[in-house]
């Protein structure tokens, strides 16, 4: 009598008149290996070892393709996909081929807010006031002070139109490039009202 006893089929035995008999399988349901790493849940059917489910070998990254090998099981190759890296200021997302997901980077001039993904302004000046909201983007000016509100700041005030800004301007409401200032009294000559005489406070008792 040569059948071995498997876990779903009971093993041969002689019935003593030289004969053989199989003492039947085992019941349905009970638990056994079909032998394939790639089925779960393997159960016993007419004498037979069945595989139930198959093995999910998703490993949740669309970077790689997953599949069950019988031999070895779960397996995975990494592809090329298009992915999302998660970050919010890259672009172009790609898997790289070794299961990673990367992106490129964006065209922010001064650097992105991950959290929104939006270009960050930046700060030419180095005043803390952002180049978005600053009235004088190039000059170091952090109280922005506006006394005539024109939108500028007065750092950056060229009331006369000359190459002087006001604030270094000896006579800031009369072009005079040349910031002649004869009397040495801080007032150019253009808008000194004694060009040869020092007299910063501009007096003038007679109003002549």
């Amino acid at each position: 009598c040569g059948d071995a006893a498997s876990a779903c089929v009971n093993q041969d035995y002689c019935d003593g008149s030289g004969g053989c008999a199989d003492s039947g399988f085992a019941p349905p349901g009970t638990s056994c290996d079909d032998a394939d790493v790639c089925t779960t849940q393997d159960t016993c059917s007419a004498g037979a070892c069945v595989g139930g489910g198959i093995l999910s070998c998703d490993d949740g990254n669309v970077c790689t393709d997953d599949y069950c090998d019988p031999s070895v099981g779960c397996s995975t190759t990494s592809n090329t996909l298009s992915c999302d890296d998660s970050n919010l200021c890259t672009q172009n997302d790609v898997c790289q081929g070794d299961g990673t997901c990367k992106g490129e980077g964006t065209l922010c001039e001064h650097g992105c807010d991950e959290a929104t993904g939006e270009c960050m302004a930046g700060d030419d000046d180095f005043d803390a006031v952002p180049d978005d909201v600053d009235n004088c983007l190039d000059l170091f000016n952090p109280l922005q002070a506006d006394q005539n509100d024109d939108g500028e700041g007065d750092k950056c005030d060229n009331s006369d139109g000359d190459v002087h800004l006001d604030a270094d301007d000896n006579c800031p409401d009369v072009d005079n490039a040349a910031q002649v200032d004869s009397d040495s009294d801080g007032l150019g000559n253009a808008c000194d009202n004694c060009p040869d005489v020092a007299n910063a406070g501009q007096e003038d008792d007679d109003s002549d």
